[in-house]
C-alpha cells in the first residue's frame, strides 16, 4: 500500500473494495483477508462499499 501512499488503515478503509482490486499490487485474496481481519475484530461495518 506504501506504493499508493496508503500508511493507515483508516486511510484504506476510506476505498472502495472496487477500487483496491483496481489498484496494482492488491487481490482478491488481499480484499479477502482484509474482511477477514476486520471482521474478526468486530470491525467490518468500518468497511463501506460506497
Amino acid at each position: 500500500m506504501q506504493k499508493h501512499n496508503i500508511h493507515t488503515l483508516e486511510k484504506l478503509l476510506e476505498i472502495k473494495g472496487s477500487e483496491l482490486l483496481e489498484m496494482d499490487g492488491f487481490s482478491y485474496r488481499m480484499l479477502q483477508q482484509l474482511l477477514a481481519f476486520l471482521h474478526d475484530h468486530n470491525c467490518l461495518h468500518l468497511f463501506k462499499e460506497k
